[in-house]
């Protein structure tokens, strides 16, 4: 799935649906949360888009502490390196 990349790859997912059937906040661009941490399932990249920030038109984003609870139940650890997130299982 376009936009979906990183989450088919790392988290076994289909879609943005799917994850949020398993209790992650998911975001649909251009209507993301502002202010929290963000990590675009295309990429796997961390953002926080600030008030003043011009919302990205398209794409998936999942909320980070809610993607790491997840991940946690799974015994797979998240990680985030120069706002990279890998994973360890």
């Amino acid at each position: 799935m376009t936009g979906f990349e990183w989450a088919e790859n790392n988290l076994d997912v289909r879609d943005p649906h799917e994850l949020q059937g398993k209790g992650v906040n998911v975001f649909f661009a251009p209507n993301i949360e502002r202010g929290c941490r963000l990590v675009n399932l295309a990429t796997g990249r961390v953002k926080r888009l600030q008030p003043e920030e011009e919302p990205p038109q398209t794409g998936y984003f999942a909320d980070l502490e809610g993607l790491r609870r997840y991940l946690a139940k799974q015994g797979i650890e998240l990680e985030e390196i120069d706002g990279q997130i890998s994973l360890r299982r």
